[in-house]
């Protein structure tokens, strides 16, 4: 029996709902089939556990992130346009993706093994944008010459990252406009 790609993501889909306001332990395996129309047995064909569930739910948030960034980089610009560009598309799917809310809240919730293959795929995300801002302190564009990229990036998706918790959609700034003033208030003190 092959699975069913329409019902795998219908059960992410659910599940995604279900963990941003329960959170991962307050959802049930049970709750996830019951959403979908699914006997909680049959959602073992496509799972074989809650933290499977989970774990694709990260991996495809951090996909979401790296595409968006490797997009923004690929630009015939400046470097510095590139990382700011990069760093607004992060940006915006960090306040857009349910799933990344439920990365940043629930993977600790992870065993070791599953948390490394994700913190794997962020660490390459981090990379992307570290390497963005080499590129910025080669060229002279940056004050902050003695300061390693890695750090930098961290800070600044950091102050991006947390975005997720404060931000509301029927606030009186759209995503794109928090995006854009996030990205100018990380950016204004690091470039000339």
């Amino acid at each position: 029996m092959r699975a069913d790609n329409n019902t795998k993501e219908k059960i992410l889909s659910a599940a995604v709902e279900l963990m941003s306001s329960k959170g991962y332990r307050g959802t049930t395996l049970q709750e996830i089939a019951q959403c979908v129309g699914i006997t909680q047995a049959a959602l073992y064909y496509y799972f074989e556990s809650k933290e499977a569930i989970l774990i694709e739910i990260a991996r495809t948030a951090v996909k979401d992130a790296q595409t968006a960034v490797g997009n923004a980089l690929k630009e015939n610009a400046s470097a510095q346009k590139r990382f700011a560009d990069a760093l607004q598309a992060y940006t915006y799917v960090v306040l857009g993706n349910k799933g990344m809310k439920i990365y940043f809240d629930e993977v600790r919730e992870l065993s070791d093994p599953a948390k490394q293959v994700v913190k794997r795929e962020e660490a390459e995300l981090v990379q992307a944008l570290a390497e963005a801002f080499r590129e910025c302190q080669k060229a002279g564009m940056t004050a902050f010459t003695s300061v390693t990229p890695r750090f930098v990036t961290l800070a600044v998706i950091g102050m991006s990252s947390w975005a997720n918790r404060w931000y509301d959609d029927s606030g009186t700034l759209s995503k794109k406009e928090v995006a854009e003033l996030i990205t100018r208030i990380a950016l204004h003190g690091l470039f000339k």
